[in-house]
């Protein structure tokens, strides 16, 4: 976050060219984009509204429109607006409704954590080999267990179904879904008043990090 708030022109330029969209946008398209990034820099959140209201509108192609709509987003964060970043997640997702960047992105705005793991699990069952999905998922689900004063042994066994299944699509160490587990590892043992299952959790994460050393023992996940 502290990163997005100091971007500089450089930054914005590089964050274009990952889209891919870049080599699609004509001249003045990113002109204007640079206009809007600076105004949004200097939190002339008003200006920079209305000036990407008025290219939106202009916006000949769903390439246009896509770019134009992730600024609006950004601003719409930036003020705190949850509503409007939905209404425009709902408005990328519909000139591109596979996109599951576009379905995460939305998930981001729905603050109610119940909400927010109906949405995951609606969005599972669409694209259940997602790993971005999966680890999402797990991750509403573990803040879930947090907030509550017990364990709930259903929403524990769904987050460690959706890890699981994460780390047997991409078993790979750069799979948040390691650091994942092991969030729900320490929360469960510092749940547990019960020595022998804090045994059993302890020997849990004995056996991922054996995994981890086996595949690389220098990553930064491993140690």
């Amino acid at each position: 976050k502290e990163d997005g708030d100091s971007k500089d022109i450089s930054s914005f330029i590089k964050q274009l060219s990952q889209t891919n969209e870049s080599s699609r946008l004509g001249v003045k398209d990113v002109r204007n984009l640079l206009e809007i990034q600076s105004l949004t820099e200097s939190l002339d959140l008003a200006n920079a509204l209305e000036m990407c209201n008025v290219h939106y509108l202009k916006a000949s192609n769903a390439v246009e429109k896509k770019i134009y709509i992730e600024q609006f987003i950004t601003l719409h964060i930036k003020l705190g607006d949850d509503q409007k970043v939905t209404y425009w997640c709902d408005k990328l997702i519909e000139l591109d409704p596979n996109n599951i960047g576009y379905h995460l992105k939305k998930a981001t705005s729905i603050k109610t954590l119940a909400e927010r793991d109906r949405f995951y699990s609606e969005l599972v069952l669409k694209y259940p080999y997602s790993v971005s999905v999966r680890n999402n998922a797990a991750n509403t689900i573990i803040r879930i267990i947090m907030q509550g004063a017990g364990v709930d042994e259903a929403l524990v066994k769904l987050a460690r179904e959706h890890l699981e299944k994460s780390l047997a699509i991409d078993p790979s160490l750069d799979n948040s879904a390691w650091d994942k587990k092991m969030d729900l590892f320490s929360l469960l043992y510092h749940r547990s008043k019960d020595v022998e299952e804090k045994k059993h959790i302890k020997d849990e994460v004995a056996e991922q990090i054996k995994l981890a050393r086996m595949r690389h023992p220098e990553h930064q996940q491993t140690i």
